[in-house]
């Protein structure tokens, strides 16, 4: 009988033994587990990071290149080209202002000397002729004066 309780006694420490290896492993499993949960977020955080920082890089360097034109645009010989150029635009503005004033001034002359015509010969203006609708239709036909009455509340 010894013969079997031995072997009861080793298969009983075996399944002691495999239990104990088995609880080692469960809680170096939840270790790990949590380990790498840590390890996950961290590396979600890093990611977020990189994600910003290459939203940044791409607005510096957008930056960068707006730079490098204004630089370009402010070397002396083009300074001087946009003056030149400013220069030339002012100039045809005030031909543009000299030009208008000598037609506004043409036509006042022009209203002047019709007006004293008219003086002279004594005739009236007809206005029928200055209506959008032409000869057939007078001026101010379409208003309406309303005049208040002296028994109106």
């Amino acid at each position: 009988m010894d013969l079997l309780s031995d072997k009861y006694l080793r298969l009983s420490k075996a399944y002691i033994q495999l239990d104990e290896r088995r609880t080692a492993l469960v809680d170096e499993h939840t270790e790990l587990k949590r380990k790498f949960l840590h390890l996950l977020g961290q590396f979600q955080q890093a990611q977020q990071a990189l994600s910003s920082l290459q939203d940044e890089h791409a607005a510096l360097r957008h930056e960068y290149a707006a730079l490098s034109e204004f630089k370009k645009l402010m070397e002396p010989a083009n300074v001087q080209a946009l003056e030149e150029a400013l220069q030339a635009a002012q100039g045809l503005a005030a031909l543009a202002v000299a030009e208008a004033d000598s037609e506004l001034s043409a036509a006042e002359q022009a209203i002047a000397a019709y007006d004293v015509n008219l003086i002279d010969s004594g005739a009236q203006l007809d206005l029928s002729t200055f209506a959008a609708g032409g000869a057939s239709r007078r001026l101010g036909e379409d208003l309406v004066f309303e005049v208040p009455s002296e028994n109106a509340a």
